[in-house]
């Protein structure tokens, strides 16, 4: 049925009369007029199905329908950042980026500019571990590596690797490692070794937050050593804290860390065997070896083809005995007796060699090999391999050292804590009870003479004669 045009103009003049007095709040013809735009602009292939949808929705919406923005539009307006802490997280984050230092005018000439720095690949040394399954994500890694060229700018080292992360109750420390041409100190106390010498050879620098500065920690003193063996202890994450333990630690947190760091890095550093020979005139002293051949992952698979690549730590907590003060004929003697008593181990000892931790598992480390183990041809001759070989420690549980193509690398992620070690536990007392109430005072069962006995009242029943009823059942 049609209708006629003038029929339309009448209904719409209509509307629009009742929609002035105040009786609708939308005429018909805007209605029609905004579902066919709808309809050719977004529906064009479906307006069959979506007419009574695209009617109800302008009729909620009182035509008040607002296309989605574009992308260059919603991005053009930045949010206005009303908290503080985000702000300057942000600021911060992008100091990190661009690895700027903020030090002040008279602090800019103790930066040594002239040294040259040599870091790990640590990008790289990630996507080694991360088939060993230890990540710290894309963004942590990165924060990681930006704060390591940071450190190198101001710490005037002239290595810097990233040795681990040591947690703690309520923050954990990210640790560097690195070398230092320099001692701030010109001569050791407490009976420590020189700087670059036994557990001082390498420096260390420690920070609960990526973003802010890192602190180095002193050197490492025998009696902190001697200490921290006869102790387990999870650190608080500030370095000034005391220790409440028993026996008691002499020194503050940072100390502790310190020493704990130097345990851990002499007994889990470990590197193929071949790579270091003993010193032609000192055998405590190694050297590269020139001719060596980084063997395969599938080769490294045996703790038999791995050596310790530090000195052990004597019982004096250090690397070295300390030389009596005697006369210099007596100094020899002196010497081999302190030997006897806390002798060496061997440089390069083979890691299978060490004790085991526990009673059915052989030896204190355990290998495996992770990835994939397909052999391909290489670019120049023979075949190569992108299996990896990872070695964990029993007794220093973190320590994880991997290798892949003939690189190798070693992270520490735990506690502290060493599997085995003697640890002080008191057997607490038992509970306290109360008091007992007190009994009620009862007479003597025994006493020497007998109580007087109390009178017997006289028998009412005598010179009674009998009942009848009683007779009876007599007889």
């Amino acid at each position: 049925m049609a209708c006629q045009l003038e029929t339309i103009e009448f209904m719409k003049d209509k509307l629009k009369e009742e929609k002035k007095a105040g009786t609708v709040t939308l005429d018909f013809y805007t209605l029609m007029k905004e579902i066919f735009n709808r309809i050719m602009l977004y529906h064009q292939h479906d307006s069959f199905d979506r007419l009574e949808e695209i009617s109800q929705l302008i009729k909620k919406t009182h035509l008040k329908i607002k296309d989605p923005l574009k992308d260059k539009d919603a991005n053009k307006n930045t949010p206005i950042m009303k908290s503080k802490i985000i702000a300057s997280y942000i600021c911060e984050l992008k100091r990190l980026i661009k690895e700027s230092v903020l030090l002040a005018e008279e602090d800019m000439g103790l930066v040594e500019k002239e040294i040259k720095c040599v870091i790990d690949d640590f990008p790289s040394t990630m996507k080694m571990f991360e088939w060993a399954g230890i990540s710290f994500g894309q963004s942590e890694s990165f924060r990681i590596y930006k704060a390591m060229k940071r450190l190198a700018k101001v710490s005037g080292a002239t290595q810097l690797r990233f040795w681990g992360k040591y947690l703690g109750r309520q923050r954990d420390y990210f640790v560097i490692e690195g070398k230092l041409p320099y001692s701030e100190e010109s001569k050791a106390a407490n009976g420590a070794e020189d700087r670059g010498k036994g557990v001082n050879t390498c420096v260390y620098w420690v920070t609960d937050n990526l973003l802010g500065d890192w602190i180095q920690l002193p050197d490492s003193e025998p009696q902190y050593i001697i200490a921290a063996r006869n102790i387990k202890y999870i650190v608080t994450g500030n370095l000034n804290a005391d220790l409440n333990t028993n026996p008691a630690f002499p020194g503050k947190e940072r100390h502790f860390l310190r020493a704990q760091i130097a345990r851990i890095s002499h007994t889990t550093s470990i590197v193929p065997k071949d790579y270091m020979q003993p010193h032609e005139e000192n055998d405590r002293e190694v050297v590269l070896n020139e001719e060596f051949s980084a063997p395969s992952a599938t080769d490294l698979n045996s703790t038999e083809n791995w050596v310790h690549q530090f000195q052990n730590i004597l019982l004096a907590g250090r690397a070295e005995h300390t030389p009596p003060n005697v006369g210099e004929d007596e100094l020899e003697e002196a010497m081999g007796e302190l030997e006897n008593k806390d002798p060496f181990i061997e440089r390069l000892k083979p890691v299978n060699e060490d004790l085991k931790v526990y009673k059915d598992i052989e030896g204190a480390w355990s290998t495996r090999l992770v990835g994939n183990i397909q052999q391909y041809q290489a670019e120049e001759e023979g075949t190569t391999s992108y299996v990896c070989c990872e070695v964990k420690s029993l007794r220093w549980k973190g320590a994880t050292t991997i290798t892949q193509n003939g690189r190798w690398a070693s992270l520490y992620i735990g506690y502290g804590i060493k599997t085995g070690d003697v640890c002080f536990k008191p057997t607490s007392p038992e509970e306290i009870m109360n008091d007992p109430e007190e009994a009620v005072e009862q007479p003597e069962p025994t006493p020497l003479e007998a109580p007087p006995q109390p009178e017997q009242p006289a028998n009412e029943g005598e010179g009674k004669p009998e009942a009848e009823g009683d007779q009876e059942n007599a007889e």
